[in-house]
C-alpha cells in the first residue's frame, strides 16, 4: 500500500508540472527582440497578412500564444494580432 501511495504521488506531481513546462501555455509579457527598428502585428499568422501595427524594438506585448507557421499570437494595444515568434522574448 505504501508503494502505491509513493507512486500515486509521484504521478500527481509529474503531472502538475507538464503544464509549466508546455512552451504553449506560457502567457504573459515578452519583448519585440532581434530587430534593427519594429517589427509588424498582423491580422493573421502569416508574412503576406495585413499589417495592423508596427510594434517597436524594445516594447512589451501580451503573449497570447502559439500560432501557426512560426507566429505568435499577441495583444499590443488592446489589440489581438500575430508576430514571427523569432522576435519574441520573455520578460526577465
Amino acid at each position: 500500500m505504501k508503494r502505491f501511495t509513493a507512486l500515486f504521488l509521484l504521478l500527481c506531481m509529474a503531472l502538475a508540472a507538464m503544464p509549466v513546462m508546455a512552451e504553449s501555455d506560457y502567457i504573459g509579457n515578452m519583448e519585440v527582440v532581434n530587430c534593427k527598428k519594429c517589427v509588424t502585428l498582423r491580422k493573421e499568422a502569416s508574412k503576406k497578412a495585413a499589417a495592423l501595427a508596427d510594434v517597436p524594438l524594445g516594447t512589451k506585448v501580451e503573449y497570447i500564444g502559439k500560432a501557426n507557421n512560426g507566429f505568435s499570437k499577441v495583444e499590443y494595444q488592446n489589440e489581438e494580432g500575430y508576430i514571427l515568434a523569432e522576435y519574441l522574448a520573455e520578460v526577465e
